[in-house]
């Protein structure tokens, strides 16, 4: 039997990994920060949703499979 409480956690990950990276996408230079604060920020925010999607692809299979087997 597929569990239902890890479906839904690794979908609401993959929705939050999702929504960070459209965030971090639009995410532009300030006139009083520097731009290396920008850059580095974006990077940031990149690297935060594609962990939250990729853990959030591996709890949904993990719980797929369990159901499988």
């Amino acid at each position: 039997m597929v569990s239902t409480a890890a479906l839904a956690f690794g979908t609401a990950l993959m929705g939050v990994g999702a929504f960070v990276y459209v965030l971090v996408v639009h995410i532009e230079p300030q006139p009083g920060y520097p731009a290396a604060m920008s850059y580095a920020l974006r990077w940031l925010g990149l690297a935060v949703a594609t962990a939250g999607v990729l853990l959030g692809s591996a709890v949904v299979a993990a719980a797929l499979l369990e159901g499988v087997g």
